[in-house]
């Protein structure tokens, strides 16, 4: 099963520290030995801590799921360990959208390298940025600040946007960008509280929210 995760902002909290434990919440005791689950840091973890979080940029961590996949397939080989019949695709919340990534990228570029997806599970992932982005903003707020401030920051880094962040976000957001969000040095729940409100309006600059 290649399991692409949800959304971290911390850097304590990447798969390659805490992969076991997500595997034993996500399966019960009597099917656990029937998979092998592949799970990958997306950029901006683990070996690339030195570079900003790659948060839901989906073909960037697309291809690092899958070329994980292959790097494991390799490691199996070399150790005899059964790949198995199946193989699965499988996401939530960020990883939802991973995985639809995953997807849409095994068809285009990977297929000549074996990659065949039995099923792709896909749930609660951003799927339509716009739509999502439009409809917070006729809301007015949002469940989760902490990602839509790291999501503008994100791409706004990865893609070379060029925004800047004082044009972007109210303060104290704007004064703490490199502190709070590029510096992964704090939770979801850590942040949402330094954020302090759910509303657009306290923490994105009025031409984000017209």
């Amino acid at each position: 099963m290649l399991y692409n995760h949800f959304t971290h902002l911390k850097a304590t909290e990447r798969i390659s520290v805490g992969g076991e434990e997500l595997c034993n919440a996500m399966l019960t005791t009597p099917l656990k030995p029937n998979y092998v689950f592949v799970i990958n840091d997306y950029l901006g973890f683990g070996l690339t801590e030195n570079r900003p979080q790659a948060y839901l940029c989906g073909k960037t961590n697309a291809r690092n799921s899958l070329d994980g996949l292959l790097a494991a397939w390799k490691l199996m080989n070399d150790y005899n360990i059964s790949q198995g019949k199946y193989l699965f695709n499988m996401g939530y919340s960020q990883g939802g959208t991973e995985s639809m990534f995953a997807a849409r990228l095994c068809d285009e570029e990977y297929k000549d390298k074996g990659i065949t997806f039995d099923k792709t599970f896909s749930g609660g992932g951003p799927l339509d940025f716009e739509k999502v982005y439009t409809e917070m903003v006729r809301i007015g707020c949002t469940s989760i600040p902490s990602a839509v401030v790291l999501m503008l920051v994100s791409m706004n880094e990865n893609y070379h946007m060029g925004l800047n962040y004082k044009e972007v976000f109210q303060d104290p957001i704007a004064s703490h960008i490199d502190d709070w969000i590029l510096s992964k040095a704090y939770s979801e729940g850590e942040l949402r509280k330094m954020i302090g409100s759910d509303s657009l309006k306290h923490f994105l600059q009025p031409a984000y929210i017209s």
